[in-house]
């Protein structure tokens, strides 16, 4: 009996062991081998493009007048919408900036964020923007229309139809292009970057 009480004692050693073995095995090759990382990719979901009218919607400006967007954008010009803070923004804003700034005779350009007034006054400062950035309290845009990925850029002809669109904050400006574009379409020519 007690060698089979030894026997009993050595195999519940080997078996702890083992199971110990095993345990730290597999800590050790996470360890090693971590798990990969797989990064979501989303295609932006915005139902505003080339082709399509620019919707009418309320926008507030720094005094909180309240203004329309076919008022502000009568003889046509370039929404941004933002998410006041996020560095593509920025990068889309200071960008816009430096053109408006050797640019006699521009178009209307307007940001548009759901951001309260304060936060974009601040941004505003901050970055040094020239150009409006009215605030869409109701938040016509993301609701009704899904622009939830910035920066989106638009051009909207004089009568009102987008004829481009871009997120990318990068793009480079043609002053000449943006003219071109803001007469109305004579034919059925429209771009999207």
């Amino acid at each position: 009996m007690n060698k089979w009480i030894i026997n009993s004692v050595l195999l519940l050693g080997v078996i702890i062991a083992a199971g110990g073995g095993l345990y730290l095995g597999l800590g050790m090759r996470e360890t090693f081998n971590p798990t990969e990382v797989r990064y979501e990719q989303t295609t932006p979901t915005a139902l505003l493009g080339p082709g399509e009218e620019f919707p009418e919607a309320p926008l507030m400006d720094a005094d909180s007048t309240v203004h329309s967007t076919s008022m502000l954008l009568a003889n046509g010009g370039v929404v941004i919408f933002m998410d006041i803070g996020c560095p593509p923004c920025s990068v889309m804003s200071e960008n816009w900036n430096d053109v408006l700034a050797t640019w006699d005779y521009h178009p209307p350009v307007l940001g548009i964020s759901s951001a309260p007034m304060d936060r974009i006054a601040r941004y505003r400062e901050h970055l040094g923007v020239t150009f409006p950035i009215l605030c869409d309290t109701g938040m016509v845009f993301e609701t009704a229309y899904q622009v939830v990925d910035f920066p989106f850029q638009l051009v909207i002809d004089s009568a009102g139809m987008i004829r481009t669109s871009t997120y990318d904050s990068r793009q480079i400006i043609d002053t000449a292009d943006v003219i071109a574009l803001l007469r109305p379409l004579a034919t059925s020519e429209v771009t999207s970057h």
